[in-house]
């Protein structure tokens, strides 16, 4: 509620195009990054509704050659990276 910061680069390593996205929110805790993609789970509190779109997202970069992956520490922001291969065209 109180407004935050954004930050997102792309990047061209080994094939890959990644995109990073960092945020200064309140993160998540270290063994909790990869139960986020799991279906149906969600660290948000139980009465609010929970989403499928980093379960999707990650379906759908695997599906493309490609990956998604989150890493964080409380009070330290979070950090989204989505691979995908890079395109000749």
């Amino acid at each position: 509620d109180e407004g935050g910061s954004i930050h997102v680069s792309t990047t061209l390593a080994e094939g890959q195009v990644l995109f990073e996205i960092e945020d200064d929110g309140p993160g998540v805790a270290a063994e909790l990054c990869e139960r986020v993609f799991e279906l149906g789970y969600s660290t948000k509190k139980s009465e609010q509704p929970v989403g499928l779109g980093l379960t999707i997202g990650r379906k759908i970069a695997r599906d493309y050659g490609g990956d998604l992956t989150m890493g964080s520490a409380p009070d330290d922001g979070g950090r989204q990276i989505l691979s995908l291969p890079q395109v000749s065209g």
